[in-house]
């Protein structure tokens, strides 16, 4: 073998000829070269191997074989195999043949009377090298072709796939848009360095701006107060949601509602701010209120009189009654009690929804607080003949908070509990401490509030629904309750079982003279001024 011939060795080889002679010289050149060689003497047996045996590195084939043409073999591989090097082996003036056989796939061909005539080796490897290299490269070729194709087809599928995408974000975004312009709330989306990304034209009729002169400013040039461009810094910042007012100096009232804007990884980017004109809201409620305070004023005096003379009737001072028109006069005087206790509560909670619940905190006896209230609620207890227990952790326990509003929240709570309870029950009261709080709670075995009713019961005008008795009241006393409750920053909850009672628990904070030292001196000297 020359230096320019390619180097055949390790090869699998199968020489396929109807020759002895022609197959044993082939197959000693090879072996002696360092391949592997088989052979076949026959069309069958070529493509029997070479299905059970192959793939093989180098296939050697005559075109003559008595079963069958060598050219049908040459199509009966090539159907399915690409990659193996195919030399077509001709007699003599088989060159025409042979060309015939290239264009249908093979990668070379020998003339075999002069191969064995000459003996000559290097012609021999070289066109055996020079198969190798084509089928190689033919075969590299069309993998690159297959892979151009697959990777054509990919390309395709996913220009396709972006088209879809970028129709359907389109319509996203339309749909978006559509929706945005068609809010009657304001909204303004600023990303992290406080550019406007997007406004809607709610958000140009409230600000008196174009949109195209608000989106990409930056949002500290539009007009907004310094506190509302703090709070969407610090939603922007800490990725909590807010709240708050805004009183324009037209007299719209929007409520803002601040929301982090997040990535879908979950990053916050910047701010959306929500503004809500509630401003007829406000004048609707304030009306109300009036109306409320109006009607409420206004039934207290007509309540009294029907109370002193009642009162005054049933002493006696006006003359005997009989039996029947003392029982009447009870049942007035029990009316106006109850009519006096509704409009006391519409009064509380005008003043509570017009913001002036006063609270005086000081420090006080939770304890003492609670056997007063008790010792004026024992006619209720005995008429009922209702058991109540009182358990106390300690005493005193001296918690910091207004006397006469704790005494208001304890009434309601026990006057709810007397009622609410079959005669002959009991209503235990429980005080302890935890932490920084007293905690108190009010446990009755009474009827019970319905599981679906707990979520709602500090609602305003939300009565029960009790499936065995109707329950009285307009839904106001608790909510006082629970204002007040939250005035001294303690809390209130409630826990029941439908037919076994209820219990409700609130917590009000303990006196710590380090604390609430300065807030006591402040009041004196407030109460000293007030004097003056």
């Amino acid at each position: 073998m020359s230096d320019s011939t390619p180097e055949l060795k390790n090869l699998r080889v199968l020489v396929v000829d109807d020759s002895a002679t022609v197959r044993l010289f082939i197959k000693r050149l090879l072996e002696q070269a360092g391949n592997t060689v088989s052979v076949a003497a026959s069309a069958a047996r070529a493509l029997d191997m070479w299905r059970s045996e192959g793939p093989f590195d180098l296939i050697l084939l005559d075109l003559i074989l008595p079963d069958m043409d060598g050219l049908n073999v040459l199509r009966e591989i090539r159907r399915s195999d690409r990659r193996t090097p195919i030399v077509v082996i001709t007699g003599y003036g088989g060159v025409r043949v042979a060309l015939t056989a290239v264009r249908m796939g093979a990668d070379g061909y020998l003339d075999k009377e002069q191969l064995v005539a000459s003996a000559e080796k290097d012609e021999f490897f070289h066109v055996l090298g020079q198969a190798l290299h084509l089928r190689r490269a033919i075969a590299e070729r069309e993998r690159l072709q297959r892979e151009l194709e697959e990777k054509n087809t990919a390309l395709e599928r996913t220009v396709a796939e972006l088209q879809a995408a970028q129709r359907q974000l389109s319509d996203e975004h339309r749909k978006f848009r559509d929706v945005l312009y068609s809010l009657t709330e304001m909204v303004l989306v600023v990303d992290r360095e406080g550019h406007i990304l997007l406004a809607n034209p709610a958000a140009s009729r409230i600000l008196g701006r174009p949109i195209d002169r608000l989106v990409g400013r930056d949002v500290k040039t539009i007009g907004l107060p310094a506190n509302i461009l703090t709070k969407m810094k610090e939603a922007a910042e800490s990725g909590q949601e807010m709240r708050l007012e805004w009183k324009m100096d037209t007299g719209t009232i929007l409520e803002l509602t601040l929301l982090p804007l997040r990535t879908g990884d979950n990053q916050v980017t910047g701010s959306i701010m929500v503004a809500r004109d509630i401003t007829q809201e406000r004048r609707l409620q304030k009306l109300r209120d009036d109306f409320y305070s109006m009607i409420t004023h206004d039934l207290q005096t007509p309540i009294t009189s029907i109370l002193g003379f009642s009162q005054l009737m049933s002493s006696g001072d006006l003359g005997p009654l009989t039996p029947e028109q003392k029982e009447a006069i009870e049942y007035i005087t029990h009316s106006a009690l109850n009519l006096h206790e509704l409009v006391a509560d519409f009064l509380e909670y005008s003043r509570i929804e017009a913001g002036f619940l006063e609270v005086e905190p000081q420090p006080v006896d939770i304890v003492e607080i609670i056997e007063a209230v008790v010792q004026e609620m024992k006619p209720q207890l005995e008429r009922k003949k209702h058991t109540l227990t009182l358990n106390v952790a300690r005493k005193p326990i001296v918690v910091f908070a207004d006397p006469m509003r704790v005494r208001q929240v304890i009434a309601n709570l026990l006057s709810n509990a007397i009622k609410y309870t079959p005669d002959g029950g009991s209503i235990t009261i429980t005080v302890d401490t935890r932490e920084r709080d007293a905690v108190i709670s009010i446990s009755d075995t009474g009827i019970g509030i319905p599981k679906e009713e707990l979520p709602h019961i500090f609602e305003r005008y939300h009565r029960v629904r009790h499936p065995k008795r109707s329950v009285k009241g307009v839904g106001l006393g608790l909510v006082i309750v629970k204002e007040i409750v939250q005035a001294h920053g303690g809390h209130i909850e409630v826990a029941s079982e439908l037919g076994k009672g209820t219990t409700f628990t609130f917590t009000l904070p303990l006196y710590q003279p380090t604390k609430h030292a300065s807030h006591s001196a402040s009041l004196q000297r407030a109460e000293a001024a007030t004097v003056k």
